[in-house]
């Protein structure tokens, strides 16, 4: 697969280049406005004459258009295209069976949730938007802990929200595992100066706007007290570029870890695979759906190829996941068209 990137003053004149370069076929990537113009980046499938002479071409062809479509469909932005594209040429991989390894660069350490859980207590303390699923991953944690045969307590800080201290109750009652509610991070020092060495202390936090600075505060105090890496509880359907602007104050805080939700109600996972290639976090586990009998699922790159492999994307013909650049030509020309009740007015006026 030949992959190259397209700088011009404007958008159409980007789309001339790749047309004149690599043809109809090619297959846009992503297009990026920039200040001195747009950049365009293009896929085209290697072409010849001559027959491949191993099936093992055939099957890497197949593998990097997969993978090209892939990153099409979830809306992954330049230059991280090109480099995982970059990285799937250069791989081991061969064939669409082995696709998962191309996603395994998000995956150098193995050492997951669950592997912690059989070796260690601790404090885990989730922090994120309002609605990304905190409360329920608390739950799923707790559940994880449990089989492990660790001892498990619950510490929640978010007496404001309406319903927030009885819905993980419910929660907790269903594990038999206690409840502690606190307004302030200070008040949780006694509870956590008494726990022994294995017992794990899971904390839910209130949903925070990462760009609010009081919001931030409250959580950079909380982890202060804890002395723990807090880890983001990350919600599917996220814009791109939000998300991006949102690792930056998670980073910040010392997040360094992630917990993916609500992925099985998303189609599009490109604002994940942007905040991971910032090589600040690391993907420990999946959390789909919203209850406990849904367990958490350890991150590793099989269960993230699954997810980014979505029967959304398989299905589509090619010309659906194509160019960015004339999908917004198209809405262009129909944004100049009279539309049809104008004409219909101009017609009974007659």
């Amino acid at each position: 697969m030949r992959l190259k990137t397209y700088f011009a003053p404007t958008l159409q004149e980007a789309m001339d280049h790749v047309r004149r370069e690599l043809g109809g076929e090619a297959i846009i990537i992503s297009s990026t406005q920039e200040k001195a113009g747009v950049r365009v980046t293009a896929a085209l499938e290697h072409q010849s004459t001559e027959k491949p002479s191993t099936s093992e071409v055939i099957s890497k062809d197949a593998l990097l258009s997969h993978v090209t479509r892939c990153l099409a469909f979830h809306g992954v932005p330049s230059p991280l295209s090109e480099r995982i594209l970059r990285h799937a040429e250069t791989s081991a991989a061969t064939s669409l069976d082995e696709a998962p390894q191309v996603w395994s660069a998000f995956f150098q350490d193995e050492n997951t949730l669950s592997d912690r859980f059989a070796e260690e207590g601790g404090v885990i303390l989730l922090t994120g938007t309002p609605g990304a699923g905190k409360s329920v991953c608390v739950a799923k944690l707790a559940v994880e802990a449990l089989l492990a045969d660790r001892r498990v307590q619950i510490i929640t800080l978010d007496e404001g929200k309406a319903g927030a201290l009885e819905q993980l109750s419910a929660y907790a009652s269903h594990l038999k595992v206690d409840v502690c509610s606190f307004s302030h991070p200070k008040e949780m020092v006694p509870l956590l100066k008494a726990r022994q060495k294995d017992d794990l202390v899971l904390i839910d936090t209130p949903g925070i706007n990462p760009f609010s600075k009081k919001d931030l505060a409250f959580i950079a105090e909380c982890v202060f007290v804890t002395q723990c890496v807090p880890h983001w509880v990350f919600p599917a359907g996220c814009d791109v570029w939000e998300a991006l602007d949102m690792a930056e104050s998670f980073k910040d805080l010392g997040v360094r870890e992630i917990i993916h939700t609500k992925g099985d109600v998303a189609k599009r996972q490109g604002a994940l695979l942007s905040v991971l290639a910032q090589e600040t976090f690391q993907l420990v586990a999946f959390s789909q759906g919203p209850t406990l009998a849904h367990r958490l699922v350890d991150a590793k790159a099989d269960t993230l190829h699954d997810l980014l492999k979505s029967e959304f994307f398989v299905q589509l013909p090619s010309a659906q996941v194509t160019a960015v650049a004339s999908t917004k030509q198209v809405e262009k020309k129909k944004e100049t068209r009279e539309p049809v009740w104008l004409a219909r007015l101009r017609e009974a006026k007659g």
